[in-house]
């Protein structure tokens, strides 16, 4: 998975900003082909990771504008962060440089990792939703994101994800126990036992799968069973 990207000839490290750095993951999944994310999320349905750690690495490069950082400003809550009050990239620069006593270069580069951040939030909202709930899901919230498909068989991409899921008990395992345990039409389960522990299933998770229909779409169809007349 790729580590860092270049954003106006500058190579950002994101070793140094975890929010960089899952902003550079979302990116690197939204510019994914097709077949890539495929690929990805069949290996992530074996590993139980996150799909970003299964794209394959690439070099990544942002146009960041004036328009991200003023987005950022306007949604903060949305890239993650409580508060964006700086006015332009500048300003932020400057204060970073202060604040850390390091060089003006440092500062920049600050400024370019914040705005590379709200750059990808406002041109990949799903993509960079995704990131953030799996990446840092304290700082998702849900009514600021785009909804999630609530397709239990997609592990690792579906709204179960969402730690606030059914009374805050969806996660990566969960959407993960989801998927494998319908795909083996084992609906109903009160838990998944396997490599990873055991995962439970609250009867909430199931009652409310099947309120939205997916039971019907999930179970295997009844074969042999004797017409009634």
């Amino acid at each position: 998975m790729t580590s860092d990207i270049t954003v106006a000839g500058i190579r950002l490290d994101t070793a140094r900003d975890p929010l960089l750095a899952l902003a550079v993951q979302a990116l690197a999944w939204a510019e994914a082909t097709p077949m890539a994310r495929s690929r990805a999320a069949t290996c992530a349905r074996f590993t139980w990771r996150p799909v970003f750690d299964h794209l394959p690495d690439r070099p990544l490069v942002a146009d960041v504008r004036d328009e991200d950082w003023q987005w950022g400003r306007e949604h903060a809550s949305r890239i993650g962060v409580t508060r964006f009050p700086w006015p332009t990239m500048g300003a932020y620069a400057r204060e970073m440089t202060a604040r850390t006593r390091a060089d003006a270069r440092r500062g920049q580069e600050a400024a370019l990792s914040l705005a590379t951040v709200a750059h990808v939030a406002r041109t990949h909202p799903h993509a960079y939703a995704l990131a953030l709930v799996t990446r840092a899901p304290a700082r998702f919230r849900p009514r600021e994101h785009p909804c999630f498909d609530t397709d239990p068989r997609l592990g690792g991409l579906n709204a179960w994800i969402i730690p606030a899921a059914c009374g805050g008990v969806g996660g990566l395992m969960l959407s993960h126990a989801l998927a494998d345990l319908t795909g083996e039409g084992l609906w109903g389960s009160p838990a998944w036992r396997g490599a990873h522990g055991v995962i439970p299933i609250p009867p909430a998770v199931w009652a409310t799968l099947g309120r939205m229909g997916w039971r019907e779409r999930c179970e295997p169809p009844r074969t042999g069973v004797e017409p009634v007349f």
